[in-house]
This record gives structure tokens, C-alpha cells and sequence, in this order.
């Protein structure tokens, strides 16, 4: 585990150790929820610098009716298997709720 700390003023010399395959491999690792942030622009450089299995819907709800998070995922052009996993298969595997483990 990396902390804050160790990061923080880190030179390059210290990020590449804490980092050998760069702080971009690291995002691979981390999930990202997109409430509000459903253009086709933003959606697309995300989806290039991680995998799908790490990007979950959010909604920002009360900010925002749930609606409007629902109408701007709908209006991307996404494979059918990449929608389902966003839209809930990766929460569901995220908090094991699809596992034997959730019992």
C-alpha cells in the first residue's frame, strides 16, 4: 500500500519506484464513478486510459434527478456489454453481491 505521503513531492526517481509500470498502470487498479460525466469526450478518454470493468454509473443524485444521469448514459454509443457492466454488473461484482460470499 502506497500512502500520501510517500507520494508528495516525490521525485521521478521515487515514482518509478513506487510506480515501476507508471501512475497511469496504477488507474487500472482504482474504480471510477461517472456521475455527470457521460459526454461522449469524457467517456472516451476514460475508457482509454482503463478498463470498463473499472467504471461504475453514478448519478450525483439529489443534486441531480436520477433522470438526467439515466437520459446522458443512454445517449452514448457503447457495446451492449460494456453498458450492462457500467451500468451494474461492475457494482454487483465490485460489493459481491453476484458471489457466493455475499451470503
Amino acid at each position: 500500500m502506497v500512502w500520501p505521503d510517500q507520494v508528495q513531492g516525490a521525485g521521478i526517481g521515487r515514482q518509478a519506484e513506487l510506480f515501476p509500470e507508471g501512475i497511469t498502470a496504477e488507474f487500472r487498479h482504482l474504480y471510477f464513478e461517472c456521475a455527470q460525466a457521460y459526454s461522449p469526450e469524457q467517456m472516451a478518454l476514460l475508457m482509454s486510459r482503463v478498463p470498463v470493468s473499472q467504471i461504475l454509473f453514478g448519478s450525483d443524485y439529489d443534486r441531480f434527478p436520477l433522470r438526467h444521469a439515466v437520459e446522458q448514459m443512454d445517449r452514448l454509443e457503447l457495446l451492449p456489454e460494456d453498458r450492462r457492466a457500467i451500468e451494474s454488473g461492475n457494482a454487483r461484482r465490485l460489493l459481491r453481491l453476484d458471489s457466493d460470499e455475499s451470503t
